[in-house]
């Protein structure tokens, strides 16, 4: 049940196989930074200020670097954000299984661009994109450069460690889950708005531009 202090959140995955017209181009040499896995590159990414509101308010970290685990958007208390890949039936679900592992092509307050390799040749540009404080995008070019043939399976993946996670329903109109998950108040530094109205119970929408295929569930 979703009581009265609630607030909606998405996440749209966004898939652009084999489109060239897709893919993000940096223009600015200046802007053009290829941070490495071993590279000291530590930020978080929130929306800007045009677009966020003090209520629940996301900033995400990225973890780019770390061997066993997938490239991951994590949010203090609205869970972790990843990508988890089955290429011709092998699972690649840590970094470390990469072929060419990611590198930070351009990192802005509110967005991060990443290249990387699943197998040889099968190259994916990823975006992360804040758009507000309570949507998130992360949208994928995939581009096969070798002479193979790939069957390609791509699964969002949303992880929240407190598990208060509950599926409402799938929406076959917005192509995703709409489900519900709770944060506490105490996470306020300051008591000054415990009586303000300050959400507890969220409701979200984990999406893809794509209707997903019937045989990946």
């Amino acid at each position: 049940m979703i009581k009265s202090k609630q607030i909606i959140a998405a996440i749209i995955f966004s898939l652009s196989a084999f489109s060239l017209s897709a893919q993000v181009k940096i223009n600015d040499d200046y802007l053009i930074i290829n941070a490495k896995g071993d590279d000291p590159l530590f930020t978080t990414y929130a929306a800007s200020m045009e677009r966020s509101r003090f209520f629940a308010d996301k900033a995400y970290f990225m973890d780019y670097f770390s061997a066993q685990k997938p490239l991951t958007y994590s949010s203090q208390y609205s869970g972790e954000l990843a990508v988890v890949w089955k290429i011709n039936n092998m699972v690649i679900s840590k970094k470390e299984n990469f072929a060419k592992q990611p590198v930070v092509i351009a990192s802005f307050p509110d967005m991060a661009i990443l290249e990387y390799e699943l197998f040889e040749g099968l190259h994916v540009q990823e975006t992360f994109f804040v758009y507000s404080s309570g949507a998130a995008i992360i949208d994928l070019h995939i581009q096969n450069r070798s002479n193979e043939e790939y069957d390609i399976f791509m699964y969002p993946l949303l992880h929240l460690p407190e598990d208060s996670l509950e599926i409402v329903r799938y929406d076959n109109q917005n192509n995703g889950y709409l489900f519900t998950h709770y944060e506490s108040t105490i996470r306020l530094h300051s008591n000054l708005y415990k009586s303000r109205g300050y959400p507890t119970h969220f409701r979200n929408l984990l999406a893809c531009n794509e209707a997903p295929d019937s045989y990946g569930g």
